[in-house]
């Protein structure tokens, strides 16, 4: 199977060159048992450890529907940080907004990011960005020199960051995690930062 044959992730553009996919000899998937050269190497909460599912058992929704799991493990929601996760007892997830338990959101956009979008990996708990409850896109990990190559064109996300974590983003970056979202209906940017 070749790059070109793989599925296209909306939320996760970039997951192939970004590292969210290891590209591999063949391998079996443990999910469809097909061959694969791309195994995920992001984020996956579920009771089971899984690991080398393929990029089409995430796709589709087989890997989140056989083990019950989702890939993301917060996300920007009605001022909050939506988290689901499975509860064995009632055969179903619970949702929780921050910590209150809230009834089930049924919204297409949002499932495709929780059960059909690869994660990131990120050095304290990932949380995918939104605005508005609009996902962002996740487009790539920064370093301090690929920050400053796009201050200007970041403008607005790094003083939003800045602000949000309190933090100077001048230069400092190298014991921070930096994370850029894209908005898909406009140029606009959010950066995620955490630190070791």
């Amino acid at each position: 199977m070749s790059k070109d044959k793989v599925p296209f992730f909306r939320l996760q553009p970039n997951a192939y060159d970004n590292g969210i996919f290891e590209r591999v000899s063949m391998k079996i998937c443990p999910i469809c048992k097909q061959e694969t050269e791309y195994i995920y190497a992001g984020p996956f909460y579920s009771i089971e450890d899984v690991h080398e599912m393929c990029p089409w058992c995430i796709h589709n929704g087989t890997a989140a529907t056989k083990y019950k799991g989702v890939f993301q493990a917060a996300v920007e929601y009605n001022g909050g940080l939506l988290s689901i996760t499975y509860d064995d007892q009632n055969e179903d997830f619970m949702y929780f907004l921050d910590y209150e338990e809230i009834p089930k959101i049924n919204d297409k956009e949002l499932d495709e990011l929780l059960f059909r979008t690869p994660g990131y990996v990120s050095w304290q708990e990932s949380q995918w960005l939104s605005k508005d409850n609009e996902l962002y896109a996740f487009i790539e990990y920064l370093d301090s020199q690929k920050l400053g190559d796009m201050r200007e064109q970041l403008g607005d996300a790094i003083v939003q960051a800045e602000a949000k974590y309190g933090i100077s983003l001048d230069g400092s970056a190298e014991d921070a995690g930096i994370y850029l979202f894209k908005s898909l209906r406009d140029d606009k940017y959010k950066l995620h930062v955490d630190f070791t």
